[in-house]
């Protein structure tokens, strides 16, 4: 479509013989805002966006760990308690709004959510409940679709031939490489998705072995269920470059001038993961970039207006009129221990 097209036809009616695209704002938030707060913020825009947009919000992992739960999780069943206490008050554990499993955040990981009007997605900028109730599987199909061009473009054509969604999960072939979670309230809806960059074993161990996994995980370990983004980019990069994947992305332990070009080279890489993300919205959408502080001002004002106060008055206030997103307190945290100690002791006995 040209410009020409639009500025003739700037609805892009029917009547002008164009179909019109829903529109979809980006934005990125900058680096170091943090867990809880991406949450709230997804939160209110799911809930409490006065213009009733469709977003894409993308940001990087926090600097230091954090525990993120679905809704209805439970710490003493998800979580090694004992390792959250050894970090001594400074590991925060989230509860978020939307289900779906647990995950630990960090530097490695590259945070997407995708809050959308309607089925089909983002169609019904108009009252929710005008809207078809969008079914999870679905939402788990249409994203398959969106990010397979991004796969091709960030990884390679072999990988996206393997690339599915596999129940909740990302998966290349039969290795995980992303979780998603989603919330659905009448005709909206949030999906969101931790891209695995890389991964930190350290990290990983402060989760339990789930009860619950999914079938094609077959009870494997971390480190044979999950494959880190970074190493298909570099050696997507290094065939296109015809070189060796070690030195790209600071692999392979190279120093001085090459170890700084290669840390330059990642950075890169993932510069490039979020533009092939974009331009997979924009195969499907209008897309138009927004700043953060053009994002608050609106969402304040219609908190203050539902008589809910601000972002952070929502966030803090009363069960009842506050956000489903919450940080859990140490005495919370340590019931759960205590619990979960307990549990693996009648485990113990039995055996």
């Amino acid at each position: 479509r040209s410009e020409g097209d639009a500025a003739a036809c700037p609805k892009l009616s029917v009547a002008c013989g164009m179909v019109a695209r829903p529109l979809v704002k980006v934005l990125r938030l900058p680096p170091g805002f943090g867990v809880k707060e991406t949450l709230v913020l997804e939160e209110a825009l799911l809930r409490h966006d006065p213009s009733r947009s469709n977003w894409l919000v993308q940001t990087v992992g926090p600097a230091h760990p954090v525990i993120v739960l679905g809704l209805s999780g439970k710490p003493r069943d998800l979580v090694n308690l004992r390792r959250w206490k050894s970090y001594d008050g400074h590991l925060e554990v989230v509860k978020r709004f939307s289900g779906g499993g647990t995950v630990v955040l960090g530097p490695d990981t590259m945070l997407a959510s995708w809050v959308m009007r309607g089925w089909p997605a983002g169609t019904n900028p108009t009252l929710a409940a005008d809207s078809p109730r969008a079914d999870p599987r679905a939402i788990m199909s249409w994203s398959e679709e969106v990010y397979r061009p991004m796969i091709a473009d960030c990884f390679g054509p072999s990988q996206a031939a393997v690339f599915s969604a596999r129940e909740n999960d990302y998966v290349l072939g039969d290795v995980k490489f992303g979780g998603n979670a989603q919330a659905i309230t009448r005709g909206d809806w949030v999906h969101h998705t931790s891209f695995l960059w890389d991964w930190r074993p350290e990290h990983m161990a402060l989760l339990s072995q789930p009860r619950k996994q999914p079938d094609y995980r077959k009870q494997r370990s971390h480190e044979s269920f999950l494959t880190p983004l970074r190493e298909h980019a570099e050696a997507h990069y290094a065939a296109q470059e015809g070189g060796s994947a070690g030195g790209v992305g600071g692999a392979g332990g190279a120093g001085g001038a090459d170890a700084a070009s290669g840390v330059g080279r990642g950075e890169a890489l993932k510069d490039r993961f979020w533009e092939a993300m974009v331009q997979t919205a924009e195969a499907q959408y209008d897309v138009e970039h927004v700043e953060l502080d053009d994002v608050i001002g609106p969402l304040e004002d219609a908190l203050a207006a539902a008589g809910l106060g601000g972002l952070r008055e929502w966030e803090e206030g009363p069960k009842s009129k506050r956000a489903r997103t919450r940080v859990l307190g140490e005495e919370e945290l340590l019931e759960e221990l205590a619990i979960q100690e307990e549990m693996e002791a009648a485990v113990g006995t039995v055996k």
